[in-house]
């Protein structure tokens, strides 16, 4: 038989060999240590009452605060492009616009854009432009510019319903108290980003490390405790 009052003793002196337990200003157990002992004795009498139980332990997906380093998710800026670049027109685009960063190709469209208030005309020609942004070498940077602009705010808006459907399926999951993996989000968004038609998408390590600290999402450790009753052994 076992003595409930034994196993309270044995922790008790287990515990208090940890340096990170001991708090000797502490004198009143807080509400939520009251609510963590309130359960643990549940645990252990329904342990104590059964023929024998079984511990499970597995690693599943949830929502965390603060346990993600931001800085593994900041995306390389300007600085880390070729100030020197000196393409010419006839160059194959994907290369090419790989050269420039999304807001600098923003920047440089906005300006060519503006217009005056008075006449409604463009305010500046392409040569203005590329005395203003020394990288924008020649006038057929302002058309692949603008279109490859057009085209990632497509991607964009694609990106943001595969997000949002991937955080649905792991909400209604953790609802559940289902277990959720990194194969499950990749698995789901790579679904829906065939349904999306975005071709270039692989569910990389870097979605799924932005994806995680946007959700606030994060691993934790489930522990599950099976007892098995007499009464259960009976039937």
């Amino acid at each position: 038989m076992i003595n409930a009052s034994v196993v309270s003793s044995l922790l008790s002196k287990k515990f208090a060999q940890s340096a990170t337990s001991i708090n000797k200003n502490v004198l009143i157990p807080s509400i939520r240590e009251q609510e963590v002992a309130n359960h643990l004795a549940e645990l252990l009498n329904s342990i104590i009452d059964s023929h024998s139980f079984l511990i499970e332990t597995e690693t599943s997906l949830d929502h965390v605060l603060n346990e993600i380093e931001q800085d593994d998710a900041n995306e390389p800026d300007d600085s880390g492009l070729d100030s020197n670049f000196n393409e010419t027109g006839d160059d194959d685009d994907s290369a090419f616009l790989q050269k420039f960063s999304l807001d600098y190709m923003k920047q440089v469209i906005e300006y060519y854009d503006e217009k005056d208030p008075l006449t409604g005309q463009r305010r500046r020609s392409s040569k203005s432009v590329k005395h203003r942004f020394r990288r924008v070498k020649h006038s057929i940077y302002l058309s692949r510019f603008r279109s490859y602009i057009e085209k990632g705010g497509t991607q964009q808006q694609k990106m943001e319903i595969l997000n949002n459907y991937v955080y649905h399926k792991f909400e209604h999951a953790w609802e559940l108290f289902l277990p959720v993996h990194d194969l499950d989000l990749r698995r789901w968004a790579l679904n829906k980003a065939q349904e999306e038609l975005i071709n270039d998408f692989v569910a990389s390590e870097k979605w799924l490390l932005n994806f995680k600290i946007k959700y606030t999402i994060g691993s934790r450790k489930v522990t599950k405790v099976s007892v098995l009753s007499p009464l259960t052994i009976k039937r």
